[in-house]
């Protein structure tokens, strides 16, 4: 039997509005139906999902929010394997200029973070085997790195003229309004993920960052330079005519990620999925390591944690390793 999720995700891209409609009874049917009765020759079907993240480009604006939307199942079922692909995909495209597929960003992004929060609320009940311990531990990790990765791009798209509102509610339609709903209505929907997500910080950066995280000046000048390693080393493997230079041109003159990307044509030879998501996890580090004009010759991460010098007693006593942290705090083998 073949995939029949790939027929309705062809009719989710190029068919009718009822057409679509009827197509997301169908794959909602799909995952209550054949996907729970027999989870282990129907979950892999879902990777159909994961294949179009990789070919997004192909699909029309007015068709993208109708794949979002349903993304949903996809979480239900792939999310362990490929999480960090739909996080990336859902970060890029909260970016994206229509309110409509921004809004359908927002609403995925619950589920994402229902998968992840889960394990959390059981550890918190005491009533989670040392499995499931261990998997707390990753979704507190990965909690962590996507709140990281909102909060880097909330400062990117900071303009002076929202210091006018005191509502996120009250602001205009923009890629910053946006931004703000999906950090604090859906990740920060209650006070203590707000609460992990400042533990974590003051962990990783020191006690006394006072709500601005303060990586050590030096550290993050090595992490820049393995970004330009590594992105010099794609550029000649792809064979393109973009330089690193040029490319740090475009980031530095760039607006939106989504934007640069796209004229970059990194993306348009692909030769298969590794090598896309290998493409988009480099640009995305030299996009965030890298200045922004928009940032007053900053990078998003200069901008977002405040970045100092290194401290006399030497990085290895700014914090404690986010293992160790986790292991001990939470009784994590």
């Amino acid at each position: 039997m073949g995939n029949p999720l790939k027929k309705l995700m062809f009719v989710l891209k190029t068919g009718m509005p009822q057409e679509v409609k009827e197509a997301q009874k169908g794959i909602e049917q799909f995952w209550n139906h054949d996907y729970i009765s027999n989870k282990e020759e129907n979950g892999p079907k879902f990777k159909v999902f994961v294949d179009e993240i990789r070919n997004f480009k192909s699909w029309d604006d007015k068709h993208k929010p109708y794949f979002i939307y349903n993304l949903k199942w996809a979480m239900h079922t792939i999310f362990e394997e490929y999480f960090d692909e739909i996080a990336r995909f859902l970060l890029m495209y909260v970016q994206h200029p229509l309110g409509t597929v921004r809004q359908a960003v927002l609403n995925a992004a619950e589920y994402l973070m229902v998968e992840i929060t889960y394990t959390m609320e059981l550890a918190e009940k005491n009533i989670v085997d040392s499995v499931w311990q261990e998997k707390n531990l990753k979704n507190i990790k990965r909690f962590y790195s996507f709140v990281s990765a909102a909060e880097s791009l909330l400062t990117e798209y900071r303009e002076p003229k929202f210091n006018r509102y005191k509502y996120v509610c009250a602001f205009p339609p923009s890629v910053y309004k946006s931004l703000q709903m999906l950090i604090m209505e859906k990740i920060f929907y209650s006070e203590s993920l707000e609460r992990l997500y400042k533990v974590c910080e003051s962990k990783i950066f020191g006690p006394d960052h006072d709500n601005k995280s303060q990586m050590s000046k030096r550290k993050f000048l090595e992490k820049r330079e393995d970004a330009e390693k590594r992105a010099v080393e794609l550029l000649n493997e792809l064979k393109t005519d973009l330089s690193f230079g040029e490319l740090k041109k475009l980031i530095y003159s760039g607006k939106k990620m989504f934007d640069v990307l796209k004229n970059t044509k990194l993306l348009d030879n692909v030769k298969n999925d590794d090598e896309a998501n290998k493409i988009l996890k480099i640009f995305m580090d030299v996009w965030n390591y890298f200045p922004h004009k928009t940032l007053n010759g900053l990078s998003p991460l200069e901008k977002s944690h405040n970045l100092q010098e290194d401290c006399e007693e030497g990085e290895e006593n700014q914090g404690e390793k986010l293992d160790d942290f986790f292991t001990r705090e939470h009784g994590h083998a």
